[in-house]
């Protein structure tokens, strides 16, 4: 049985364990923007950003084993211009992991769905999230969630 909750600071030290997993794959993909720290990958003053504002949250996922998925997500507004629909609201799945050894098991489809309730209760009208070009796996599974392109973000070095 999974239980999803919200994060509180005690949870931290699990939570940057977790997440660590996700900065991993991000590293070995893109190494010119990430890297790996000694220690966590998230400041402890960050991961208490996300819990106090009323803006953005972390979700986790929890068995009895204990913490197998994190999901930080975000409340966001469409920048007023007239061209733009009035007070668009979206929420933005910032990060989401699965424990490598529990993937599978329907915890990430879990945890976007108490992400989908969470921004539908602050007023989203839908849900949004990048991911990187390489990471043909997460595309595959949000593809598979009903999640669709919006837009795609090139780069070029200069």
């Amino acid at each position: 049985m999974i239980e999803i909750r919200t994060a509180r600071m005690e949870d931290y030290e699990a939570i940057c364990q977790l997440v660590r997993q996700v900065d991993a794959i991000h590293v070995e993909k893109y190494p010119e923007y990430f890297r790996l720290p000694d220690g966590h990958t998230r400041e402890r003053a960050h991961i208490q950003l996300w819990i106090e504002r009323q803006d953005r949250d972390i979700l986790l996922a929890l068995d009895e084993s204990g913490l197998v998925g994190v999901l930080m997500v975000i409340l966001e507004k469409e920048i007023p211009m007239s061209i733009v629909v009035e007070n668009q609201r979206y929420a933005v799945v910032d990060n989401l992991v699965v424990e490598e050894q529990n993937r599978g098991r329907g915890i990430g489809k879990l945890l976007i769905e108490a992400s989908h309730l969470w921004g539908k209760e602050r007023g989203a009208m839908e849900m949004r999230l990048q991911v990187y070009a390489k990471n043909v796996q997460a595309q595959g599974f949000y593809k598979a969630l009903g999640f669709e392109p919006l837009t795609h973000q090139l780069r070029k070095k200069v």
